[in-house]
């Protein structure tokens, strides 16, 4: 019952992104990582939303989070390596 509990909310929080309501998105992801902080599916969408949210470096730890729990995990890694590559092409503030 939770798992499928986890999947409708999973579902809401993909729809709300899509609208651009990235907030309220987070909102559901939250709620269905609290019972399972590790889901990697759920873990996976949340890094989309902050980088569709332009917050590069959620999304990188996300990401990397990801990527200890399953180091062979593809698509995590293809973006992490896009949000490296955007993050390193920023130009640096002047100290």
């Amino acid at each position: 019952m939770k798992r499928q509990f986890e999947k409708i909310l999973n579902m809401m929080a993909i729809a709300l992104k899509s609208l651009g309501r990235f907030q309220d998105a987070l909102k559901y992801y939250n709620m269905a990582l609290r019972d399972n902080p590790n889901d990697v599916k759920l873990l996976f969408n949340k890094g989309l939303c902050y980088f569709q949210m332009n917050d590069l470096h959620k999304s990188r730890k996300i990401y990397e989070s990801i990527l200890e729990l399953e180091p062979d995990h593809e698509k995590a890694q293809e973006k992490l390596d896009e949000i490296v590559k955007i993050i390193n092409a920023q130009p640096r503030d002047a100290a």
